[in-house]
């Protein structure tokens, strides 16, 4: 093989690489936010067994006051660009799932584009390996 050919490959090889680094890193957040939204879901559908206890609420950066939740009141969620809309449990509870299954949707995508990748990686990763012991021939 020449030294074209064998840059492109070592080109292309880097290039897979760096996308199954990034593929990584969007599965790592989307996963997160699934987790995330996992929890809000449960905590709405059981917000009336914790209403009648004291408990932790987050205020951000890992820290939380003490406090009990107002379960007659509606929940305010977020639409996006820092808007926020009052709605019901139901209507949240609505959301939330679709958005968990969108969530889902993005992430089975983003697994086979990962898988796809991998193979290819490791294709080309084989044809290196092949050309390498040829030369060394």
């Amino acid at each position: 093989m020449d030294t074209y050919n064998q840059q492109n490959l070592v080109d292309e090889i880097n290039l897979t690489r760096s996308l199954l680094d990034s593929l990584e890193r969007q599965i790592t957040a989307a996963d997160k936010a699934y987790q995330d939204m996992s929890t809000t879901l449960a905590v709405i559908k059981e917000r009336g067994s914790i209403a009648a206890s004291e408990t932790r609420i987050s205020i951000g950066s890992g820290m939380f006051l003490k406090g009990n939740l107002d379960v007659s009141s509606n929940i305010i969620i977020p639409i996006g660009s820092d808007i926020y809309i009052e709605a019901t449990t139901e209507e949240a509870v609505k959301r939330i799932e679709t958005n968990l299954d969108n969530l889902r949707k993005s992430l089975e995508g983003l697994l086979d584009r990962q898988a796809e990748l991998r193979i290819r990686h490791d294709d080309l990763l084989a044809i290196a390996q092949n050309i390498g012991n040829q030369e060394q021939k």
